[in-house]
């Protein structure tokens, strides 16, 4: 199984390594209802209860955790970044930017 690439923006990778260098990635509860697109991620910084059950990836000085409810063998890039509102960092957001192609 090949695991997806993970790109994270400055900030968020500064705000990750801040808050103790974890990331649990999972499908956001709003992910594909009307407005929200089925590509979003909900990002923690916080290690998951079950850990064990989760993809773990090693990057850039980070542990990063998979929910075991996204299928990572279809993703090639998932994108990390850290939105902001007046200048004051507001949470930091994930999305499936790549998917993979299926084989004919």
């Amino acid at each position: 199984m090949q695991l997806p690439v993970l790109s994270f923006s400055k900030t968020a990778r500064r705000r990750i390594l801040k808050k103790g260098g974890v990331l649990h990635l999972t499908r956001h509860p709003k992910a594909g209802r009307t407005g929200y697109s089925p590509d979003l991620l909900l990002a923690e910084t916080e290690v998951p209860e079950h850990a064990s059950t989760c993809t773990v990836i090693q990057t850039e000085g980070m542990t990063v955790y998979i929910s075991s409810s996204l299928s990572v063998d279809k993703y090639e890039q998932i994108d990390v970044w850290l939105t902001r509102k007046y200048m004051v960092c507001i949470t930091l957001r994930a999305r499936i930017t790549l998917y993979k192609r299926l084989s004919d």
